[in-house]
């Protein structure tokens, strides 16, 4: 993976060497290759590192680091750790690659985010890709506070509090019907918590379905959960005895699961 990387940054070095990018009026001394501005960059020297503040719905914490020389961004590395601590570089399967969207790869998609940063020196001209817009909304949002850091010259790590929704399933019961929970959070604010039951043979909803001849009023029911969890600002359990009827174990299941993924990343 290093000798990819440094491929990475060759292969960029060349593109700075023989590619003028007038929009930033970048050009390059013609004895020595030194990377010249036309203008004075506000940019200032030195390596700056950005990362977001939780796991998100997959698994993955992120962190970006801007290694700036001269005024300019010359290097860009970008990672996403796995809770057990992978790199997703480095894994195999659907995580690192697409079967219809181009790039095809982790690797390319990484290559396209790190040329439009490098070339274009801002992150507002950096390409959400197509099918793989959420990597690419937290690698533009991470570029600008590390940007941002450098314009004061603060070499502290920032931490980047985003907007992250998890999906949650439990376990199903004997009549197949398993709870889903959908969680918004923003930063450490726990905005929006849905939950119903959905019965994977027939597709029908606790809350939706008029063909389950129901003497429970889920839809009620089951706000009432969301309502407490919710106004509680917390993934504890809301029951107060641990005699759990199936409904309530299956709601106490989704909690005990987004509490095991809803946890804080600590960049290496």
């Amino acid at each position: 993976m290093k000798t990819k990387r440094a491929l990475f940054i060759l292969i960029l070095s060349s593109l700075f060497l023989f590619t003028a990018c007038q929009e930033n009026d970048i050009i390059n001394d013609p004895e020595t290759g030194e990377i010249l501005v036309s203008e004075s960059s506000d940019l200032q020297d030195g390596e700056y590192r950005a990362a977001t503040s939780h796991y998100d719905e997959r698994g993955y914490g992120q962190v970006l680091t801007l290694s700036i020389r001269n005024g300019i961004i010359t290097v860009v590395d970008f990672q996403e750790i796995n809770l057990n601590g992978q790199n997703r570089l480095q894994l195999e399967g659907p995580e690192t690659s697409w079967d219809k969207i181009a790039p095809l790869n982790l690797d390319s998609l990484y290559f396209k985010l790190y040329s439009d940063l490098l070339l274009n020196q801002r992150s507002s001209k950096v390409s959400a890709i197509s099918g793989a817009t959420q990597t690419s909304r937290i690698f533009i949002l991470l570029a600008q506070s590390a940007i941002n850091q450098s314009l004061s010259g603060n070499y502290e790590l920032v931490t980047l509090d985003t907007t992250i929704t998890y999906i949650i399933n439990s376990q199903a019961d004997a009549d197949h019907f398993q709870g889903v929970m959908t969680a918004t959070f923003s930063g450490d604010t726990l905005t929006s918590l849905n939950y119903d039951e959905l019965n994977s043979d027939t597709g029908e909803t606790r809350s939706q379905s008029e063909s389950l001849n129901q003497t429970i009023d889920y839809t009620a029911l089951f706000r009432s959960y969301t309502d407490t969890t919710l106004e509680n600002q917390s993934l504890n359990s809301i029951f107060s005895t641990e005699n759990l009827n199936e409904t309530e174990k299956k709601y106490l299941d989704c909690l005990n699961q987004l509490q095991l993924i809803r946890v804080n990343f600590i960049a290496p």
